[in-house]
């Protein structure tokens, strides 16, 4: 799955509408429509206060281990886990488990 595809179904899991907006010599930026006057950038794969709202609003536990971060929600009966390791880089794997977490919960909502 595409970054772009992770990020819409995340913000679907909580309701946010996104724009993609373009930008020049780069990757289009995801900005939330929900504001009528002013568009925000919400990239949660990027930004760590995006990544918390998300995980805060979707009631998921965040955990840090030796070599990887994960993301877990309860849904149906089972928990539901989501791993990424640190290479590195223990925020952003922290950010990429919640918003791969995220996106789940959006892909099953009817």
């Amino acid at each position: 799955m595409t970054d772009r595809e992770l990020l819409e179904l995340a913000a679907k899991a909580i309701g946010k509408k996104l724009r993609w907006w373009p930008v020049v010599g780069g990757d289009d930026m995801p900005v939330d429509e929900s504001y009528e006057e002013f568009y925000i950038v919400w990239n949660p794969l990027a930004s760590k206060g995006c990544a918390l709202d998300l995980a805060v609003n979707l009631k998921m536990g965040v955990s840090q281990h030796d070599g990887y971060a994960a993301a877990q929600f309860f849904y149906d009966v089972a928990w539901n886990v989501f791993k990424e390791e640190h290479k590195g880089d223990p925020v952003k794997a922290t950010c990429r488990a919640i918003v791969r977490a995220a996106a789940e919960i959006g892909r099953n909502m009817k």
